[in-house]
């Protein structure tokens, strides 16, 4: 007797692709990611100690209430973006004026999902990332972390996490993180996203599923 065989294909999973970050400009230059190519989302946010901006570069879309223009969470001005790249990727990303700093990191096997959420502390050098819902396995859920005023780093993140990129000046040190392969149902990350020094926090956080 014949057995009939069910194929199965893997589980889908989102992939990290690179991520690259820049301090006092008005344009991140996108070639930072190596191996950028169609299809593959990237994620992006600037901030600024106190100077209002607009993103200028054509196709973005972003999530925060502002955008195109930046909104000011907890002292700190920032524009969230995504885009799904083209044939051609993208070679930068532009502003309307410099900023304190611009951090970007590129998925693949990813689309945008609209759960978001974000948290603020003040005067601290540690904030708890907000929970994020996950309605798909295989999914990322990445974090926006954001200090203000002082030139410092993200010295510790939560379990499981890593550091995709981060960048700092006398403005503000800005950083995004990550972690792969997460289930269904609702993400709360365990331990702290950690600066090396204190002052206003603020993080934003997002799901790309596959």
């Amino acid at each position: 007797m014949q057995r009939s065989h069910i194929l199965r294909a893997a589980n889908p999973q989102v992939e990290f692709v690179g991520a690259t970050s820049r301090t006092n400009n008005d344009n991140l230059l996108l070639t930072g990611i190596a191996g950028l190519q169609e299809g593959d989302i990237v994620v992006a946010f600037s901030q600024d100690d106190n100077n209002t901006h607009t993103l200028t570069s054509s196709g973005w879309s972003g999530w925060n209430t502002n955008f195109p223009s930046s909104n000011n969470n907890n002292n700190i001005v920032n524009i969230a973006a995504y885009k799904i790249m083209g044939a051609t990727p993208d070679t930068n990303l532009r502003f309307s004026d410099d900023v304190d700093v611009i951090c970007a990191a590129a998925f693949r096997s990813a689309q945008w999902v609209s759960s978001t959420s974000s948290a603020s502390s003040t005067g601290t050098n540690s904030i708890t990332a907000p929970s994020l819902t996950i309605s798909r396995g295989g999914s990322a859920a990445i974090y926006f972390a954001m200090l203000d005023d002082d030139n410092s780093t993200i010295t510790g993140v939560p379990t499981g996490y890593t550091i995709a990129t981060q960048n700092a000046r006398l403005g503000g040190t800005g950083g995004i993180i990550y972690r792969l392969e997460r289930p269904a149902g609702t993400e709360s990350p365990s331990g702290s996203i950690t600066f090396g020094s204190s002052d206003d926090i603020f993080v934003r956080g997002l799901v790309l599923q596959p």
